[in-house]
């Protein structure tokens, strides 16, 4: 299995890490921000967090979008299991006022067969004081939100968990963070992580060596 150094510690980048795990491979998390931190760099924690989409069939762009339903599974399933990760269900409604409908004749997302509890919304039942005379479409099923600080410490707490090592630093090149593989665990992975306000990570003795993948998931260049 290969030794990867993931560059990045939002929600992509650590369920990138976790995922990889999972397949047995050894992965170092390297990161300028690390959950618990709050930074206009590091978006994240800021970003809200649902499962939608709009086109229909009709619309081949639907195809490049079917790869989301196993997303949507594997989310409704961790909602399910650990009530800690800051995840949970919610019945989702969506009204399509006129000048967004993505098109004429539309009868609802390309998701409907495969998602739980698709139900059309009558107009009688949209919400009082809605603009009825706009809205051409409604729509639910079982979904999700996400609370994205807790969701990003849990990523984070099962990535140690399943093995990965991870480390705050700020990093000049992909080069630079090729040389961060992290050959011996500092950290108790029968422990949580700690998390607070950019918390320092104190580290003696740590051993680096060459890891034979980067994946960058940061914006960083270079």
């Amino acid at each position: 299995m290969a030794k990867i150094v993931v560059l990045g510690a939002g929600v992509i980048g650590l369920t990138t890490a976790l995922q990889l795990s999972k397949k047995g491979h050894e992965v170092t998390i390297v990161a300028k921000h690390l959950p618990g931190d709050y930074s206009v760099d590091y978006t994240s924690p800021w970003a809200g967090a649902f499962w939608i989409h709009l086109v229909t069939r009709r619309d081949p762009s639907w195809l490049e979008e079917l790869q989301d339903i196993a997303s949507y599974y594997e989310i409704l399933e961790i909602a399910a299991k650990d009530k800690s990760s800051g995840v949970w269900e919610k019945e989702v409604n969506v009204f399509i006022p006129r000048m967004s409908l993505p098109e004429p004749d539309y009868d609802g997302p390309w998701f409907k067969d495969l998602v739980r509890d698709y139900e059309i919304i009558r107009p009688e039942n949209y919400p009082p004081g809605s603009a009825k005379d706009d809205i051409v479409y409604g729509f639910k099923y079982t979904g999700f939100m996400i609370t994205p600080t807790t969701y990003l410490s849990y990523l984070l707490s099962k990535c140690v968990k399943n093995g990965c090592k991870y480390i705050r630093k700020t990093v000049k090149s992909l080069a630079d963070a090729r040389d961060l593989f992290m050959e011996d665990d500092e950290l108790d992975s029968s422990k949580e992580p700690t998390f607070g306000l950019n918390n320092p990570l104190k580290r003696s003795n740590q051993k680096f060596s060459s890891a034979d993948l980067v994946i960058n998931w940061t914006n960083f260049i270079g």
